[in-house]
């Protein structure tokens, strides 16, 4: 998955990356390989993390559940992206490329789950109560699934959620984006 939020809000924020599980089993999640950080250095960064995914070295990362029961939300990884110091008014960014596997703990059973980036004021909100339907769950029938660059295996067009302010609340808008690039595949 690719992920960019740059804080705007004046506030303090939570972002994460989190797995929703439909199913009746519970899944895993490992293998995880990521470049994101929060910066204020966006394009230095933004050279650090293309570098990482083509060179093939990003960083090895535990997950924040590295279990989700069966009907449970699961998250992978989170960020605090601070608001800017006074007198500072340097931007805070979450960004960079992050790759994860979601496995079924019974084998050969079919996966079914939604994979959410989320965004909270504050540094302390839980990010599993987020179960906003805002795309279509993932199956997968053989039990095991790769996240890599958020493209899913069968499709170039990607349903992604973006925040936008509104006073002090944020609203969530959902897009289609039709990527043009090829898709990569992780062994």
């Amino acid at each position: 998955m690719f992920v960019w939020h740059l804080n705007r809000t004046g506030q303090n924020l939570k972002f994460g990356i989190t797995v929703g599980n439909a199913g009746t089993t519970s899944y895993s999640i490992h293998n995880i390989r990521s470049s994101v950080q929060v910066v204020t250095n966006f394009i230095n960064h933004g050279i650090c993390a293309a570098s990482a995914l083509v060179g093939d070295s990003l960083d090895a990362l535990s997950p924040v559940d590295s279990s989700i029961p069966a009907g449970g939300v699961g998250v992978v990884r989170e960020w605090s992206v601070p608001a800017p110091v006074p007198p500072s008014t340097a931007e805070s960014l979450v960004g960079g490329i992050i790759e994860f596997t979601v496995s079924n703990t019974a084998p050969g059973v079919s996966l079914n789950y939604r994979v959410r980036t989320s965004l909270a004021l504050g540094t302390t909100a839980n990010l599993r109560l987020n179960q906003t339907p805002v795309v279509p769950y993932i199956s997968s029938s053989d039990g095991t699934h790769h996240v890599a660059l958020g493209i899913s295996q069968t499709s170039r067009q990607v349903p992604i959620t973006l925040p936008v302010q509104d006073g002090d609340i944020l609203v969530f808008r959902t897009v289609t984006l039709r990527l043009a690039i090829p898709q990569r595949t992780i062994s």
